[in-house]
């Protein structure tokens, strides 16, 4: 995947870093990742729980646990 990332190649018109800064979102592992360890105090059911919940439906209203997640 990271090749492909970063390649260039004139003749297919692929520009790896220009689609990659376009389309993919990435967070920064070693600080974001953590967050959920510290917002759960390293719960692991609970981090399922979170990770697990649906997006509200337009006009719903977001729960208590999608507002946290």
């Amino acid at each position: 995947m990271s090749m492909v990332m970063g390649l260039i190649c004139e003749e297919d018109n692929w520009d790896g870093p220009k689609y990659v800064a376009e389309h993919v979102y990435a967070i920064e592992f070693m600080v974001d990742a953590q967050l959920i360890n510290e917002m759960t105090a390293w719960n692991r059911p609970r981090q399922f729980e979170f990770m697990s919940l649906a997006l509200p439906k337009h006009g719903e209203a977001e729960s208590e646990d999608q507002r946290q997640a």
